[in-house]
């Protein structure tokens, strides 16, 4: 797994669904993309027969928040085997571009906010059809667990929130070497984390005693707060993308590889 002359190699850790589209248009801006995905997603087994009649009420809901692609690929799929033809009345709505582009794919019109620059649930909150939600009957389409900070404060402001879990995260089961041999061996010059998970779930696979080797080799996150998650975990040179999309990710590495000379962190 040694890297191609002259590119440099960069570790992809997103789910495999999500890693093919980051790792082509990195491909394409010059590097050598390594995937090895740090977080599995598991669709639920089953939907449970509340969750089933949420769905059956959602001629009734005022607006539905999907939190990620995975939640609109496998929550579309639960609630097409319910409402072939979806019904008018909730106003749909997806955490960051990505997301609203999925739900689009499913001919679902989109409700969004035009300031986006971060893409994560603080800014959906600053939408103006967030902001006095006294009354409304809101369904989040998410996974199992994740932060709390979208859910705490839509109830804070008044919601009646509801949930829709479609899948679970765990850490993957790698096959073949350990992560710091397979890192090591393919001469990786950035990791590249989309979410704090992600950091998590390396911390967890890395030995102890690796670690520190780990934390040598320069990270790129997605905004501030992973940004600051890095830091703390002992990464001495984090580089900061403005949010997890593909486009802003890529953004941050081709400016990390113009300026990598630099030792001091850099923000894109």
């Amino acid at each position: 797994m040694a890297a191609s002359a002259g590119k440099p190699a960069l570790l992809i850790t997103r789910p495999r669904a999500q890693a093919a589209a980051l790792s082509d248009m990195l491909k394409r801006s010059g590097f050598n993309p390594v995937s090895i995905p740090l977080i599995e997603i598991e669709p639920l087994a089953e939907v449970s027969d509340q969750q089933k009649r949420l769905i059956y009420e959602l001629d009734g809901i005022d607006r539905v928040i999907f939190v990620s692609t995975n939640a609109v690929r496998l929550g579309m799929a639960v609630i097409a085997d319910i409402w072939p033809q979806l019904p008018i009345a909730p106003a749909w709505y997806g955490i960051g571009a990505a997301t609203e582009r999925a739900l689009t794919e499913y001919g679902v019109v989109v409700r969004k906010h035009e300031a986006r620059t971060a893409m994560n649930s603080e800014e959906l909150l600053a939408h103006p059809d967030f902001i006095n939600l006294a009354g409304q009957r809101i369904l989040l389409v998410r996974g199992c667990g994740g932060r709390t900070v979208l859910a705490d404060t839509l109830r804070d402001r008044g919601a009646q929130l509801s949930h829709l879990e479609v899948y679970k995260r765990s850490i993957p089961r790698l096959s073949g070497a350990p992560l710091a041999a397979t890192i090591a061996e393919a001469s990786i010059e950035l990791i590249l984390l989309s979410s704090g998970e992600a950091l998590n779930n390396m911390e967890h696979l890395v030995p102890e005693a690796d670690w520190g080797a780990i934390c040598e080799i320069p990270v790129l996150v997605a905004g501030e707060r992973n940004a600051e998650a890095a830091r703390t975990r002992g990464f001495h040179r984090v580089v900061q993308a403005a949010n997890p999309t593909d486009e802003a990710m890529v953004s941050a590495a081709l400016e990390w590889h113009s300026t990598r000379s630099t030792p001091t962190d850099s923000n894109a």
